[in-house]
């Protein structure tokens, strides 16, 4: 039976319509890793997903670790040990609405993978991709039409790598912006340049993200006051909050979708401390995208 499967393939999380997450990154070879790495083995050769460099770019998506991490997140998202499988797969708003030659560029390259075999911890999955799709990040009024198609809303996407906006009536998309300055890794670039100084560290961006909402954290073994990186985070909250209101008043939509993995961890700074009137952050907000491309998925292939 092939399945249909959304992936939200990002700079720094791939999350999956499963419920699947974990970091998009990856390094050759196996050595010295995490509870949390998986090891994997495509074409004879050893990788450890989670760990390494974070693929970024226009053409990501012709990178060899793009197409690792692709088939992982589909490998552990799937049970079965021979997958055929539908993909909606995403990519940042203002591309999907102003690049289109990069949209098909998408499709074209992962159906040309043809089948693949790739080892998960050990595990061996046949993987098929037998149609691809690819759909906007930021989408998510399609995944509660019942609501969203009498609303206009403003869908603030906070991902690792970049901030993706976008302006809906209805179900039709009026305007979008990507910002590659403030997704989640330049606030965490922030918090690090000032802990290090501090205490002549080398914290690295998952210190950074973990630091999120604490007031202490371990550093060189001992317990150590954190506490000022709440200016740090607040400025950064208010300047995102400043850019996206001349761009897209926030006065005149009906309300704020917040989602991803920074709208998660920010949420005191957006809803309790009302940075952003208006705004909602989805209990699903981490995996909203991926379960949109599944919904968008079954509509064209059902």
């Amino acid at each position: 039976m092939v399945k249909v499967i959304g992936v939200d393939l990002g700079n720094a999380e791939v999350n999956t319509s499963e419920g699947i997450n974990f970091p998009s990154r990856v390094k050759i070879g196996i050595n010295n890793m995490n509870k949390n790495d998986i090891k994997v083995q495509h074409n004879d050769l050893d990788y450890t997903v989670g760990q390494g460099n974070s693929n970024i770019g226009l053409y990501k998506h012709r990178n060899n670790n793009y197409k690792i991490s692709l088939l992982t997140s589909i490998a552990k998202s799937i049970q079965e040990s021979k997958i055929e499988c539908n993909l909606v797969i995403g990519c940042p708003v203002e591309i999907f609405n102003k690049n289109k030659d990069v949209v098909e560029d998408i499709k074209e390259t992962i159906k040309g993978w043809g089948t693949e075999t790739i080892f998960i911890n050990e595990d061996i999955k046949v993987v098929n991709i037998k149609d691809v799709e690819v759909f906007c990040e930021s989408g998510i009024v399609f995944e509660n039409k019942d609501r969203f198609e009498k609303e206009k809303t403003l869908v603030i996407d906070i991902g690792g790598g970049t901030l993706d906006i976008s302006l809906w009536d209805g179900l039709n998309l009026i305007d979008c912006k990507s910002n590659d300055k403030m997704g989640m890794i330049n606030l965490y670039e922030t918090i690090l340049k000032e802990v290090n100084r501090r205490n002549k560290s080398n914290l690295n961006n998952d210190d950074a993200k973990n630091m999120i909402g604490k007031k202490e954290y371990k550093i060189k073994q001992e317990i150590t006051d954190i506490s000022y990186i709440d200016t740090i985070i607040e400025n950064f909250v208010v300047g995102l909050a400043s850019d996206i209101n001349q761009i897209f008043p926030f006065s005149n939509v009906d309300s704020i979708q917040l989602i991803g993995g920074g709208a998660i961890a920010l949420k005191e700074y957006f809803i309790d401390r009302k940075m952003i009137p208006k705004s909602e952050v989805n209990t699903d907000a981490f995996f909203l995208n991926a379960k949109t491309y599944k919904k968008v998925g079954e509509l064209i292939w059902s």
